[in-house]
């Protein structure tokens, strides 16, 4: 498949939204340097398939609105379903539905740098809905335990 840079591209995707996937997480990872970019789409077609998300392609884009920048090039693409369209935490998603190695045409943009999966992130604690406590710099690449005492 090929985008094009400074427009409105869309994929289609064979399946259904399932009931509580309301956005979808796509994760571009370009095929040279490793970098990635993320942007969040929503379904412009039925949910009862197929899936239609759309995204603009922009210089300087914002994952939340639904803009992407991405330069001329190979890129490979995953998306993830999930429940809301803030998230842009692979651990934090619903389940992977697509996966392709896409084509971007056209001229400039920028190729980001390799990075972690949102790591370090804070944890905040309730308990029976009453705010305990924030963990902070919780590192989902690495082994973390978190132990409650009641008293």
């Amino acid at each position: 498949m090929n985008l094009e840079r400074g427009a409105t591209n869309t994929l289609l995707i064979p399946g259904r939204q399932l009931t509580g996937e309301t956005h979808y997480l796509g994760v571009f990872t370009n095929v040279g340097t490793g970098g990635v970019a993320k942007v969040i789409m929503v379904n412009t077609g039925k949910t009862t398939g197929p899936l239609l998300l759309q995204f603009d392609e922009v210089d300087g884009g914002v994952a939340a609105d639904g803009d992407i920048e991405l330069a001329a090039g190979d890129w490979q693409i995953v998306v993830y379903t999930q429940g809301n369209g803030t998230n842009l935490l692979i651990s934090s998603t619903l389940r992977e539905i697509w996966e392709e190695q896409i084509r971007v045409d056209g001229e400039g943009g920028d190729v980001p740098d390799p990075v972690d999966e949102g790591c370090p992130f804070d944890i905040t604690v309730n308990v029976d809905g009453v705010f305990v406590e924030t963990i902070t710099d919780v590192d989902p690449c690495e082994a973390n335990t978190l132990t409650i005492t009641l008293n």
